[in-house]
């Protein structure tokens, strides 16, 4: 699955904008992870196209937990809009540069849930909610990779739905990829 950058980038400037500008990362990766899991349930696909692995503090969107790191580079969409880690915290970097415009009616929507279910919630008190996933397995110390399937039967899809929705996904990117090079 194609990583989307945009999308991830306006989601978590957007949960950053409801938290007065300003958020720990950690509650930042769990508000996302989760406003993907409900994507799933709601949408049959995520928002952020990202990998998941399961991690100790529970479920994580893998190449957006390096991007917040500073592990990896961004395509400059990430760091115009988000500032580097300052400490355990981040924050809009340029709030005149932030619009929501690859993100749908339904994934705001999706994200306005998320944040009036958990934006009050303690970032540790977060990551124990996310040990009761059903999707998480206690990685010891590692990381497990979690797959979309995982994902979607975690949230109630049937195997078969689940099927379904992957290859649905995996149409539409190969579709999008398409589009651009053309």
């Amino acid at each position: 699955m194609k990583y989307d950058e945009k999308k991830t980038t306006q989601l978590a400037a957007y949960f950053l904008r409801k938290s007065n500008g300003t958020l720990y990362l950690i509650k930042l990766l769990k508000l996302l992870y989760i406003a993907d899991r409900e994507a799933f349930r709601e949408l049959g696909r995520p928002i952020s196209f990202d990998r998941y692995v399961s991690m100790e503090q529970g479920p994580v969107l893998s190449h957006t937990y390096n991007l917040m790191n500073g592990a990896v580079q961004d395509d400059g969409y990430w760091s115009s809009i988000i500032t580097p880690r300052d400490g355990h915290k981040l924050s809009i970097s340029d709030e005149s540069e932030v619009n929501f415009d690859a993100l749908s009616d339904a994934e705001l929507a999706i994200a306005d849930e998320v944040y009036e279910n958990f934006g009050h919630v303690q970032r540790f008190d977060l990551c124990k909610m996310t040990h009761n996933f059903d999707e998480w397995t206690d990685p010891e110390s590692s990381s497990i990779p979690l797959s979309y399937r995982d994902v979607l039967l975690a949230v109630g899809y049937s195997e078969e739905d689940a099927e379904d929705s992957i290859e649905y996904i995996k149409e539409q990117q190969a579709l999008s990829e398409f589009l651009e090079s053309a």
